[in-house]
């Protein structure tokens, strides 16, 4: 992604940091401060992999059932005097 404003950053392997100007490329771990910052192009996708969710084709959800009973819940604990 490119700048669209003067930016002022540190990239990694750098102790000083670097004025970078519009129309510059924006290193990779400077992305995140200058998202924050609003000044990279909008119009364009980070780079990163998007995660697709894989789908399972031919089986349906559990239905359901009428009739069937409601799981019971567990007894409490009776509190008691130790002897």
């Amino acid at each position: 992604m490119k700048f669209t404003k003067p930016f002022q950053g540190v990239p990694d392997g750098q102790i000083y940091p670097v004025q970078y100007q519009a129309g510059d490329q924006c290193p990779p771990e400077l992305l995140a401060s200058a998202t924050a910052l609003e000044v990279i192009e909008k119009n364009e996708s980070p780079a990163a992999p998007v995660a697709v969710a894989p789908q399972v084709v031919g089986v349906e959800p559990p239905q359901e059932q009428p009739g069937a009973p409601e799981p019971a819940a567990a007894p409490a604990a009776k509190a008691g005097k130790k002897k």
